[in-house]
């Protein structure tokens, strides 16, 4: 931000650790470092029994007595690194842009294990950034046209319209891709899309994305209501 003449900036993995594109995922709690728990007593204010010699117990002693603010405490770590970002860019005077990637689920998925697990809050996060970026990898997912739209329109409310949704380019066939295009173009006022990743984007993909953005009636005619 000091030393090169960016326009944006955005922040990936920014969460917890959790495989989220997997149908067999693990949802696993954490941190339970040393560190991590000197750091939720002096945000909650509390001391851990003396007893507890095991980062197990330790852990199921949180979960069990402080879960709550275990939940509150993992999202503030997240939100306050993108916190002093967002301070470094005001006070370099940048006109830098900030986006943070977001796994794309809604607070209602699976136990709102989006706050739960990965400590992404975005009802904090939002006010940090320029743009929320879900990565709604639906054929990666198995999920249907259904749950493409529920997403953004979550999302873009949710955000209030700070979406910058990241569409899948790979394992996906050009129609679909121009398909997940024209959903999110029903969400204005669009901040527009991310495309994951060039490297997929073979001969008849791009000439399918050619073809979309030089027919604006083309996208009109198809919007999704």
């Amino acid at each position: 931000i000091k030393h090169f003449p960016i326009d944006g900036l955005y922040l990936d993995f920014i969460r917890y650790p959790v495989h989220w594109e997997k149908h067999d995922m693990q949802m696993l709690d954490s941190c339970f470092s040393t560190r991590s728990l000197k750091q939720f007593e002096k945000y909650a204010n509390i001391i851990l029994p003396a007893n507890l010699n095991l980062t197990r117990k330790k852990a199921s002693w949180i979960l069990k007595n402080h879960k709550t603010k275990w939940i509150h405490f993992k999202c503030h770590i997240i939100t306050s690194f993108v916190a002093k970002v967002r301070k470094i860019i005001n006070e370099n005077n940048r006109k830098v842009k900030l986006g943070v990637f977001m796994i794309p689920w809604t607070n209602k998925d699976y136990n709102d294990a989006i706050r739960r697990i990965a400590g992404q809050d975005i009802d904090q996060l939002k006010q940090y950034v320029d743009y929320i970026s879900p990565m709604v990898y639906h054929k990666l997912l198995k999920c249907n046209i259904e749950w493409l739209v529920n997403t953004f329109k979550y999302f873009s409310k949710k955000s209030e319209k700070k979406m910058l949704p990241i569409l899948q380019a790979f394992s996906i066939k050009p129609f679909d891709l121009i398909k997940a295009l024209r959903i999110a173009d029903t969400f204005p006022p669009g901040k527009g899309y991310i495309i994951f990743g060039y490297k997929h984007l073979n001969s008849k993909k791009i000439y399918s994305l050619k073809k979309y953005f030089l027919s604006p009636a083309e996208r009109r005619s198809s919007s999704i209501n």
